[in-house]
């Protein structure tokens, strides 16, 4: 989000067998901390794929490296 908006946008999509891109879950929040995607990822978790290791997340950046490994220990 660019210009007056000051959100961010937390997003999850997966790409299926013929390659289109499906949205599966998202969140705007006021800031993109380690609370927000760890709100985030405990709700996709428990909502969208509560089976152990079925779902790969991918981040460009760090941000959401140290949620992964702290509710991997959980």
């Amino acid at each position: 989000m660019y210009g007056r908006y000051t959100h961010r946008l937390l997003l999850v999509v997966v790409q299926d067998g013929s390659g289109r891109i499906i949205p599966i879950a998202f969140a705007i929040t006021s800031r993109e901390s380690a609370d927000d995607w760890d709100f985030f990822l405990s709700r996709l978790r428990r909502h969208v794929c509560p089976q152990p290791d079925i779902c790969i997340i991918s981040d460009w950046g760090t941000g959401i490296l140290a949620v992964i490994e702290r509710q991997g220990s959980q």
